[in-house]
């Protein structure tokens, strides 16, 4: 609960006290009365937990005077009415719950810890207010080492502080614990879990454990806080290009290739969109026929963390590409006319590769790279044309994969 008390005195120097039940003080609020009219009124609060307390008000060594005192108590709905700053003594809570807690020095309260059985791994997103100056929110592991500490101020405009925090964490047993830095108040948190439906066996943390994945085969998985890592095990029948896929809402992402002796002969980043607040990772690698190791981690421990998506899959041809548009353009100032040309949509395409030729059978052919679907080929000169074109991509090592080519398409200029 809390103890509102109104307090008017004239004396100069003077303290508003709180005692235990057997007269032990627990705290005190000090009041300076230096103002003109000789009398100053102080609103004193202290937050209690359940028992039995004394208020009382004393005088410094020098000053004398009157006072008077009014209070009231209000009942907050705290969840920690019990003392819980132990492991042993930490409340048990629901993945998904709301929480009113105080931390009060009056009722030798610095610390509150919570439970959380976490089943399946999953995200807790967190929403936190509090009205004190500065607070601590802690990660414990089940036997209560720190894994991760978020250190907040409040706004000193507002004398309120609010702060969201997100949390992957993998199965078993963890506490979170909330704690203050020489100052009493209120906090107030919703918290929040998701199952991510990962299909990620732990421990994968070696390549000793690493989990079978299967060409093609998705794996969803989450590095958890604290500097989790995933390993996984395919093998390649056959030589071949192999595309490798991470997205993932992990900031500063790795993955790495190692062959079945564990040298890394493969590495590459995700990139971070800080307006999706997701990664991005693709790439190519021609592999020889054999058993390769992948490794999934963040860049760095308390920070590089969430869920992902892992797929390493056979690299599949860039689909047919349709040529939507074909046409001549205006002449220039010499009197030649280009060839304007547009593409329909080509799945696992990163360029086009288009050929140009007089004659049907593309003899001779000339060879252009276009970057986007539509371009324009030219100045040429007078005649007839036929145009044809197909999408490629590349592995690391430069080497294009091609699909097939489009129609053949006849213009006349």
């Amino acid at each position: 609960m809390e103890l509102k008390a109104k307090y008017t005195t004239d004396i100069k120097y003077s303290e508003v006290c709180v005692l235990d039940g057997d007269g032990n003080e627990l705290d005190y609020y000090y009041v300076s009365n230096n103002g003109d009219t000789g009398r100053k009124t102080e609103n004193v609060s202290f937050l209690l937990n359940p028992g039995t307390y004394y208020i009382g008000v004393r005088r410094d060594m020098w000053s004398n005077g009157t006072y008077s005192m009014n209070y009231t108590t209000e009942i907050l709905h705290n969840t920690d009415v019990t003392y819980d700053d132990t492991i042993a003594t930490a409340h048990v809570l629901p993945l998904t719950t709301n929480v009113n807690g105080i931390l009060s020095k009056a009722s030798g309260d610095k610390i509150d810890l919570y439970k959380l059985n976490v089943a399946n791994p999953g995200m807790l997103k967190y929403n936190i207010k509090f009205d004190f100056r500065y607070v601590y929110f802690k990660l414990l592991d089940k036997d209560g080492n720190e894994i991760k500490s978020w250190y907040f101020g409040w706004n000193d405009n507002l004398k309120l502080g609010t702060e969201t925090l997100d949390i992957s964490l993998e199965s078993g047993t963890y506490y979170l614990e909330v704690l203050r830095d020489g100052y009493d108040g209120k906090y107030s948190f919703s918290q929040t879990y998701t199952d991510i439906g990962s299909t990620e066996k732990e421990p994968n943390d070696t390549m000793e454990q690493a989990q079978p994945l299967k060409l093609g085969e998705k794996a969803v998985g989450m590095i958890s806080i604290g500097g989790d890592t995933d390993f996984y095990k395919i093998n390649v029948p056959s030589k071949r290009n192999v595309t490798f896929s991470l997205p993932s809402k992990i900031d500063d992402t790795y993955l790495y290739v190692y062959d079945e002796e564990g040298n890394e002969i493969k590495r590459c980043y995700g990139n971070w969109n800080d307006n999706t607040k997701k990664s991005t990772l693709q790439k190519i690698y021609k592999l020889a026929a054999g058993t390769y190791y992948i490794q999934v981690k963040g860049q760095y421990r308390d920070s590089s963390y969430g869920t992902y998506t892992l797929t390493a899959a056979t690299t599949k041809a860039p689909t047919q590409i349709k040529i939507t548009t074909i046409k001549k353009t205006k002449k220039n100032w010499s009197g030649n006319r280009s060839i304007y040309v547009k593409l329909g949509k080509s799945s696992y395409t990163e360029g086009y590769q288009v050929y140009l030729a007089r004659n049907s059978k593309f003899k001779g052919a000339s060879k252009y790279v276009a970057e986007s679907r539509s371009f324009t080929i030219g100045p040429l000169s007078k005649g007839t044309y036929y145009v044809k074109v197909r999408g490629y991509s590349e592995n690391s090592d430069g080497e294009r994969i091609y699909g097939k080519f489009s129609t053949v398409k006849k213009i006349k200029l």
